[in-house]
């Protein structure tokens, strides 16, 4: 009689025979599916944070840009209304870009060197262009230029220092004249220009009250002393 064989397991109720294989495949290959997606957006990830951070220090460029300092030319020291600028006279400081007073900047120094100042300037004052240029007389003021002879002025005679005006005993006359320095006529160098020849006199300019300047004026050429004195003596 025919024999009948039977499976050697029974498939489960409610699911066939064959459904296992894809639903175990299944798992694996989404799995890989994900990773590999993942992968790929890794790069755009770092990209962004690189391109955030380039952003980032573009912006503190700009930013230090435009709140940036540049170079002006200040004054080191005092001077005094005609001095000629030096260059000890001069320092270099940085200010905010944005200042309001049209300032001196350092790259122009060349202009500034060697040109006089229209008043006197205390130190640490930043330099513009309205401090340079010719003398500004104020009211009552007055200039006057004088011829004085080689040994009749300190050697050591520069622009802003105060002096005391007297005149010459002219050689011949009578000696010991008295010359006493507090009556004199004072006023403040301007500048000094040495003589084209070798007789070591200067040309000296001088600025001083207008009644004091017609005293100065009125000393013969070639009789003038310059006698330097202290701020504080004279008026």
């Amino acid at each position: 009689m025919p024999s009948t064989r039977l499976p050697r397991s029974l498939p489960r109720p409610g699911k066939s025979p064959g459904a296992a294989g894809p639903t175990s495949q299944a798992g694996p290959g989404q799995t890989r599916v994900a990773a590999s997606g993942r992968r790929r957006a890794r790069p755009y990830v770092v990209l962004g944070a690189v391109l955030a951070v380039g952003g980032a220090f573009a912006f503190a460029g700009a930013f230090s840009h435009l709140s940036g300092k540049v170079s002006v030319l200040q004054l080191a020291r005092p001077v005094h209304s005609g001095q000629i600028l030096s260059v000890g006279d001069l320092r270099s400081v940085e200010v905010a870009a944005g200042a309001n007073v049209p300032l001196i900047a350092l790259s122009a120094s060349g202009s500034v060197i060697g040109h006089p100042v229209a008043m006197s300037l205390p130190a640490g004052t930043l330099l513009s262009p309205a401090d340079l240029g010719s003398v500004a007389l104020l009211g009552g003021q007055a200039m006057v230029a004088v011829q004085v002879k080689a040994g009749a002025f300190p050697t050591e005679l520069a622009s802003g220092q105060k002096v005391a005006v007297a005149a010459v005993t002219p050689a011949g006359a009578g000696a010991g004249v008295q010359v006493v320095v507090p009556s004199l006529p004072t006023a403040t160098v301007i500048s000094t220009t040495a003589a084209s020849d070798s007789s070591g006199s200067i040309s000296v300019t001088l600025q001083t009250d207008s009644s004091s300047a017609g005293q100065i004026a009125s000393i013969p050429a070639g009789q003038v002393q310059l006698i330097v004195v202290g701020s504080g003596t004279g008026s």
